[in-house]
């Protein structure tokens, strides 16, 4: 069997030690209104939120159901995004609960670090490691294999998570893509940024150790 690593594409592995900046902006009260099913939070002060840091999975706005009509504190560092939506850190007023280490340890999120260069809450990876650890959630999924595209294609826009041996490397000048099968376009694989291929050598990976590895991710 072909040695196996973990690869880092879920970046806890392949960021600099977390720097937190631009984390905390004004604190505001408002009252939850709705969530829509995109898990978007809308406000009785006509607020349109994201819940900063992290990427919603499925099931996620069922699970933020608990919430409507309770009263929210807010922190807002960001402008809103093209979408209109204000990323924010969101408590629950009453009990402090915090909406996004809810949803992590509950398997129905992902950390998202985005194309900040560090992670407000480096805590919020204790939170996601859990979930995965339990098999919560996202995480009960079974193992898919890379070499397998129509079930792959079942799970288009869902999260999951991939294993299968990297047959090729091509390091481009924006993008690196590991390549799992020969037919491109149409087989499986995995784009990482310029930013984070840079920091693959500080992990001890790199195009040579990558190809004929079996990986995860």
């Amino acid at each position: 069997m072909p040695p196996r690593i973990l690869l880092a594409l879920l970046f806890a592995c392949i960021l600099p030690p977390a720097v937190e900046a631009r984390c905390e902006g004004e604190i505001v009260e408002d009252r939850l209104r709705t969530v829509e099913a995109s898990g978007d939070l809308l406000t009785e002060g006509g607020r349109r939120l994201k819940i900063a840091d992290i990427r919603l999975g499925d099931g996620a706005s069922a699970r933020l159901s608990f919430v409507v009509g309770e009263r929210l504190l807010l922190s807002l560092a960001e402008a809103s995004d093209r979408w209109g939506r204000a990323p924010a850190r969101v408590l629950v007023a009453k009990d402090g609960t915090d909406l996004a280490a809810e949803l992590l340890r509950d398997g129905a999120a992902l950390v998202d670090v985005g194309d900040a260069d560090a992670l407000c809450r480096p805590a919020l990876f204790s939170a996601e490691r859990d979930a995965r650890l339990a098999r919560r959630g996202s995480w009960a999924s079974s193992l898919l294999a890379a070499s397998d595209p129509a079930i792959l294609a079942t799970r288009a826009g869902h999260f999951a998570v991939v294993e299968g041996r990297v047959l090729s490397v091509g390091e481009r000048e924006r993008w690196t893509y590991l390549n799992f099968g020969r037919a491109f376009g149409r087989a499986f694989a995995v784009s990482i940024s310029r930013r984070n291929w840079r920091r693959m050598p500080d992990r001890g990976l790199s195009a040579a150790s990558l190809r004929g590895r079996t990986v995860r991710v």
